[in-house]
């Protein structure tokens, strides 16, 4: 095949190269490895919630063969959420491939294939952080875009409720820690309204985690652990004190946060049904109507064939369903 036809190859087509962008690897996230929101591909470019009141009740005694207890009808509100459009492009020019040829084993194609991939990879790393931005503010009840002030959809405001906080006061030697501990946990669990979990994790900024660590009542609850292998170590791995994960997590690019500074955003684990990430279609006329993919890749001849334009592009929206179960926690002092 001539260099002059070799974008021809089916290694480039639309398929093909989304297929290629999903298999890079993941670079960046700590909230999108840990698998807590379930990617949920859909069809359109709005994500449509319906809300239920209902609340989990204890079936009652019957006597065998009798009738069984019909539900009370539940409440229902239905929520619209449009889909965040993210494309990333990047090109490869002619003079890109001019010197390229086939060496040893390797195949001018599989040489061209190699460039693209650095593009694609580069191009998924932007947008796997835009995604992990989302989701931070998903654990917030916040979502932010990209310039960290327009608020794409704030949780409490739509739901209509309030975001529990709890002061930890951690500047304050006598402060119950373990208490507060003990006060957020008992939030989060209220608001599940008793669906099951496995715990409850918190991922702390770098101001909060720091004052946790050096207070006299956490010091001294691991002064004999592991043979004080949380003084030895690097402990922002995460630990657990008073039944909560903590985990050190301060994400952002330049100077753009991703979390409120002096905060730790606590949260339930083991759950099902409460956090989200729905990702719909990209804008192809080959891809309207079916079921959205985490990435997409394409590309087109440029003007005058002097090379190929890359576009790659997610279309996620991250939720928590249950935003009341998102309590924030702070220290005053």
């Amino acid at each position: 095949m001539g260099i002059e036809n070799i974008w021809e190859d089916d290694v480039f087509s639309t398929y093909s190269l989304t297929s290629a962008i999903e298999e890079l690897p993941i670079k960046f996230g700590m909230v999108r490895g840990s698998g807590l929101f379930k990617v949920e591909p859909i069809p359109t470019t709005v994500a449509v919630l319906e809300k239920r009141d209902g609340v989990l009740g204890l079936v009652p005694n019957t006597p065998r063969g009798g009738p069984g207890v019909t539900p009370v009808a539940e409440k229902r509100e239905v929520r619209a959420y449009p889909l965040t459009h993210l494309p990333e492009n990047d090109s490869v020019k002619a003079d890109d491939v001019q010197n390229i040829r086939a060496f040893g084993s390797e195949t001018q194609l599989m040489q061209i294939t190699s460039l693209v991939n650095n593009k694609l990879q580069r191009m998924k790393d932007n947008l796997e952080i835009t995604r992990e931005h989302l989701l931070c503010g998903a654990l917030q009840g916040n979502i932010l875009d990209a310039d960290g002030t327009t608020v794409l959809a704030n949780l409490f405001t739509d739901y209509g409720v309030t975001r529990e906080a709890v002061d930890f006061a951690l500047g304050t030697s006598t402060t119950d820690v373990r208490g507060k501990c003990l006060a957020v946990k008992r939030l989060v669990e209220k608001a599940l309204g008793g669906r099951p979990l496995s715990g409850v994790k918190a991922y702390a900024t770098d101001t909060f985690f720091d004052k946790l660590i050096k207070h006299a009542e956490v010091k001294a609850a691991y002064a004999n652990w592991a043979s004080n292998e949380m003084l030895r170590n690097d402990p922002r791995s995460g630990f657990t004190f008073g039944g909560i994960e903590w985990v050190n997590y301060d994400p952002y690019v330049g100077t753009r946060s991703f979390f409120t500074d002096g905060d730790a955003n606590v949260f339930p684990v083991g759950t099902s049904g409460v956090f989200s990430e729905y990702v719909g279609p990209a804008d192809y006329v080959e891809t309207v109507n079916t079921m959205g993919r985490e990435y997409y890749a394409k590309k087109e001849a440029t003007k005058f064939n002097k090379g190929v334009d890359l576009e790659a592009q997610s279309n996620p929206f991250p939720i928590c369903n249950i935003p009341l179960t998102l309590v924030r926690a702070y220290s005053s002092d």
